[in-house]
């Protein structure tokens, strides 16, 4: 059983190895990473590699294993950084326990989050001001004789 998972380890180092080698994939920087054309050429270099391994395989399959690489990645880095905030000494930080992530250091430029923009002005935070509230109000609009009901009517300033 430990020869099966070592070469199981092996296949996915290779396949990291060629998956790194082909930025057109991964690098959102890069020129070619808007090119389709490129990009499924890519794919179907690691798509031969993975049917090394399982016959069956798809551009779909290996989008779905660079998913699962990239998310299992992206946890442990996650924590990583957690730890480095919450000011624990170089002891306490974390150590990832993922086996390949030294391997996918490459992608760490590519899973950092860029700030947000907050585009809508914070006022002196007045979104619950009560003149704001009574603007509102619920006011009966007669439909029919038979109907009434009650909806949100735009009543003016009070």
């Amino acid at each position: 059983m430990s020869d099966l998972r070592q070469v199981n380890c092996e296949f996915l180092l290779e396949f990291i190895q060629m998956y790194r080698s082909l930025p057109c994939i991964w690098k959102v920087k890069s020129n070619e990473y808007s090119n389709r054309i490129i990009k499924n050429k890519a794919y179907e270099k690691l798509l031969t590699k993975l049917r090394e391994t399982d016959k069956d395989a798809t551009i779909a399959t290996v989008k779905k294993k660079i998913d699962s690489l990239r998310g299992s990645f992206r946890k442990e880095l996650k924590k990583v950084k957690e730890s480095y905030k919450s000011g624990a000494g170089t002891e306490e930080t974390y150590k990832p326990h993922l086996w390949y992530y030294d391997h996918l250091q490459f992608l760490t430029d590519q899973e950092i989050t860029r700030p947000g923009i907050d585009n809508v002005a914070d006022n002196n935070n007045d979104r619950g001001s009560p003149e704001k509230i009574s603007a509102f109000a619920l006011k009966p609009i007669l439909i029919s004789p038979f109907f009434s009901f009650s909806l949100f009517k735009y009543v003016g300033r009070m």
